[in-house]
């Protein structure tokens, strides 16, 4: 089984600022980068960030408080959204009875993935850019004095994946929401279908655990040291390490990199690329650290 250790949602060159945690109570929700595509709006791709609700919180009134200090990415709530990532039903209410969770990929990410073979049973782990929030007089706003950081959010198990260059009969009609289908000049895009239960060696370890996100804010699901000003700068469990440069995660192969610190390594993650993969059968203690996770921080 693959591990893929997946950048998703705002950070500094897309979206231009960071996802909130909320102070009040710890929860947190990943903000999709905007869909500036004139093609997609034409073809009638119409979900825009007013449309998305989680955890009580509107991402329209989000992107436009926290961005508004922001010239060159101000956003507004009427922007159009790149709901490639589509993990949770209720974020989005006009669906499908048939809708089920998709990840979507295309150019050089999916490129990468395409070529570490990911496939069905591999498990995807999202991370991404991430600071507190505030709600104080109907705006939200920064903590002041905090510096960003790198939380990992969410998972995904793969049950099938659909190269869109060549889908055969695996597209469903309940998919046709999915903004890759407003986008037919882009080439080299795939759909990750998601697994409704978590399974390991062909067996049921969290039955509808599959998919989801995380319930709210924990230490261990924190990638960024404490203390620390770059977000780049992890501290992750030990077994993701390997004296074998060649099993380490991809675009981190580099020995430079890592640094043994007790039971945890430190980490100069690099700060471009999208998918990190390793293979769990390399990294014994991997799996039981990922259903750990997901185990106690279902939401």
């Amino acid at each position: 089984m693959k591990i893929i250790l997946s950048r998703k949602g705002f950070d500094s060159s897309f979206g231009g600022v960071a996802s909130p945690v909320f102070t009040q109570d710890g929860k947190f929700l990943s903000l999709p980068i905007p869909l500036n595509s004139p093609e997609a709006e034409r073809l009638g791709y119409d979900v825009s960030y007013n449309d998305l609700n989680l955890h009580g919180h509107n991402y329209g009134h989000l992107v436009q408080d926290l961005s508004r200090n922001k010239r060159r990415n101000q956003l507004s709530g009427d922007m159009l959204v790149r709901l490639g990532l589509d993990l949770l039903k209720d974020v989005y209410p006009k669906r499908d009875k048939a809708w089920r969770p998709l990840l979507g990929q295309l150019g050089s990410a999916q490129g990468h993935l395409k070529k570490q073979g990911i496939g069905t049973g591999d498990i995807f782990l999202f991370f991404g850019l991430y600071n507190w929030v505030k709600k104080e007089n109907g705006l939200y706003s920064y903590e002041k004095g905090e510096k960003p950081f790198h939380l990992l959010w969410g998972w995904f198990q793969v049950e099938d994946v659909i190269d869109l260059d060549r889908p055969g009969d695996k597209i469903q009609d309940w998919m046709s929401h999915h903004p890759y289908f407003y986008m037919p000049g882009v080439k080299g895009k795939a759909l990750y279908l998601g697994s409704r239960d978590l399974v390991i060696d062909e067996k049921v370890i969290i039955k509808g655990g599959g998919v989801g996100i995380y319930d709210k804010y924990r230490e261990d699901l924190r990638l960024s040291r404490q203390g620390s000003g770059k977000c780049t700068d992890w501290l992750v469990p030990t077994f993701m390490y390997s004296e074998d440069k060649t099993k380490l995660p991809t675009y981190h192969q580099d020995p430079g990199r890592w640094t043994k610190e007790g039971d945890r390594c430190g980490l100069k993650a690099v700060s471009i690329g999208q998918e990190f993969v390793f293979e769990s059968e390399d990294h014994p203690g991997a799996i039981d650290w990922i259903v750990s996770l997901i185990g106690r921080g279902m939401s």
